[in-house]
């Protein structure tokens, strides 16, 4: 009852409270209505210190003189104490904790904790918080067994899985890890809206990527969809909110798509640096899946360029030809066709069709003058002339060719440079 009371004042003035009259004795009633007017009370008594405290945090994040921030930390504090003083809210332990720990005062936050937890035993916040005392002291163990804790207190919290979750990750307990933030999937899974949009899956899917555990990110992604378009067809209604209109699951749908693109597109680039070529291709599948709900030009010419330059490696060069023309219908900038051109122009090279190569090198540095990729083809071309003769000649042919911008007028001088040795 008192819990049902103390979350409805933060939504109700008291007199809409009197009128309620919810299921209670008269005496009880009344009774936790002077309670009301106490907390009430506090707040009012309170909110100065509050705000002063709110005001010094405030100047102390955009402080760049590190001396002065902290004295304006401190300022912040000691009027935040005086709240607690006051409220004695867990609440407003959980804020003075907060600044303390962002201004790197470790001693307060164990002197406040400890004030805390001598009030709220139970309190699953302050549970957290010791938690991260452990961890920053070095006793892992321990960090955990009060996350563990807390998780017992306040299991609807997903905050204390996502930080159980990295304690294991971080001592290399890869499948604990992905089993802990499996859970936190779970706790969304009638939620799936907000957790795209607090980034409550991100934990689980980054170190689903690192490890190549391709096939849980693509079942994690089968359901959110399957969820979303319930929502979208009138299928199923939210259990936590009321429902959003169609348009708000589309673009919820799309958010969650553009997301998950980059984190994708991220991880294959540091593949290709690695040259872990063989690991990627499942992971171009499940792009293009994604690609379908991304109307963003930029994400479509990166993926496909990528895609391009992976299928390429794989030696599947017709995948890789139609993955470059299609990164050319999302270009935006000339930059951007130089340097699908410069690829388009290695494919060729590697195919040992140098007068092709030639052309496709001459154009993208027609479009960009300052293109490393496309001077780099070039040279490669040089390279292939056995006379020096023939590549001076080529040489002052790339000069020349400079002032012409259209690609069918490169292609007919290239013929003709060519025929000419």
């Amino acid at each position: 009852m008192k819990k049902i009371l103390n979350f409805i004042i933060n939504l109700f003035k008291k007199e809409k409270l009197q009128e309620m009259r919810i299921h209670s004795t008269k005496s009880d009633f009344d009774k936790e209505l002077v309670e009301i007017d106490e907390w009430n009370q506090k707040q009012e008594k309170s909110k100065p210190f509050a705000n002063k405290g709110i005001e010094y945090h405030c100047k102390a994040r955009e402080c760049e003189n590190p001396q002065k921030a902290k004295e304006l930390y401190l300022k912040s504090i000691v009027n935040w104490e005086k709240v607690v003083e006051i409220t004695n809210e867990p609440d407003d332990y959980n804020h003075l904790l907060n600044i303390c720990w962002e201004a790197e005062l470790i001693d307060k936050v164990e002197y406040y904790l400890n004030q805390w937890l001598a009030k709220y035993p139970k309190d699953a916040d302050a549970h957290f918080h010791l938690a991260s005392l452990y961890k920053v002291k070095g006793n892992r163990e321990k960090a955990k067994a009060e996350l563990e804790f807390a998780i017992s207190l306040k299991p609807d919290d997903h905050y204390n899985l996502q930080e159980l979750g990295r304690l294991y990750e971080e001592d290399g307990n890869v499948e604990k890890a992905i089993e802990i933030y499996g859970k936190i999937i779970k706790y969304f899974s009638d939620d799936v809206d907000t957790a795209i949009h607090c980034g409550a899956y991100d934990p689980y899917i980054d170190l689903c990527l690192k490890n190549n555990k391709i096939e849980e990110i693509t079942n994690l992604v089968k359901d959110v969809f399957s969820k979303i378009d319930r929502f979208i067809n009138g299928e199923e209604k939210p259990k936590i909110y009321n429902a959003g209109d169609k348009e708000w699951y589309i673009n919820k749908k799309k958010e969650f798509a553009i997301k998950l693109s980059n984190k994708l597109t991220k991880r294959i680039k540091q593949l290709l640096k690695e040259d872990k070529i063989l690991m990627i291709e499942s992971l171009t599948v499940l792009l293009d899946e994604l690609l379908t709900y991304v109307e963003e030009k930029s994400i479509h010419f990166e993926a496909y360029l990528l895609e391009g330059i992976i299928f390429r490696k794989l030696g599947k060069l017709d995948k890789s030809w139609g993955k470059y023309n299609k990164a050319l219908l999302f270009c935006q900038q000339n930059k951007e066709i130089s340097k699908i051109y410069s690829e388009m122009g290695e494919q060729l090279l590697e195919e040992n069709k140098i007068q092709l190569a030639s052309i496709y090198f001459l154009y993208a540095l027609v479009l960009n003058q300052n293109s490393l990729f496309a001077k780099r083809g070039l040279n490669k071309v040089k390279k292939t002339f056995k006379s020096k003769e023939k590549s001076e000649k080529f040489e002052e042919f790339i000069e020349n060719t400079k002032n012409y911008v259209n690609f069918k007028v490169i292609q007919e001088k290239t013929h003709e440079f060519f025929n000419s040795l």
